[in-house]
């Protein structure tokens, strides 16, 4: 009896430890959001080519917690979040947006920023130092359906970034500074 006792809270121990280690491995899955909340097109919870279910989808199996942003950047909506992208905004961020997006990247918090147009994100990229174009890149190489604004980018650097790829596709793609 006092056996089976001892097999039973050893079992109990294990299965306590095992929550608490979930727990913390849970816990511990940094945290991705995708910004819904300055009208954009392309969206996690659709399908298609253009839009983010795919890539949520991949940052998902490499560890990544996925949530969405239906509101303002601020301090508190960002609150444990180690990553942030805005893809396609036609809305504008506001000053106060802005202004909190820089904090956030200050104190070690990660941002892609994807451009349909470039105006919505002006003032974050020039807070960024970062420059555009007016336009869209046209290509001469490597073209998808026969229109130059889309093309396939197949010249990659070696960085770990690009280490599992042959290539990737540009949609429309802007040039930055």
């Amino acid at each position: 009896m006092l056996s089976a006792v001892v097999r039973y809270s050893k079992f109990l121990l294990f299965a306590v430890f095992l929550i608490f280690a979930t727990q913390a491995a849970v816990a511990a899955a940094p945290l991705l959001l995708f910004d819904e909340a300055h009208e954009q097109r392309f969206l996690i919870g659709k399908d298609g080519s253009l839009q983010l279910s795919s890539l949520a989808a991949i940052m998902q199996e490499e560890g990544f917690t996925i949530r969405t942003g239906s509101g303002r950047f601020t301090k508190e909506a960002l609150e444990g979040v180690d990553a942030v992208v805005i893809s396609g905004a036609f809305a504008p961020l506001d000053k106060d947006e802005t202004e909190t997006v820089v904090s956030f990247i200050a104190r070690g918090g990660k941002l892609a920023v994807m451009l349909h147009i470039a105006s919505p994100v002006a003032d974050l990229l020039h807070r960024l130092d970062t420059d555009f174009t007016n336009y869209v890149l046209y290509e001469q190489e490597n073209i998808i359906d026969n229109d130059p604004r889309n093309f396939q980018i197949k010249e990659l650097a070696s960085h770990p970034l690009f280490a599992s790829m042959s290539h990737f596709s540009l949609f429309g793609g802007w040039a930055l500074m």
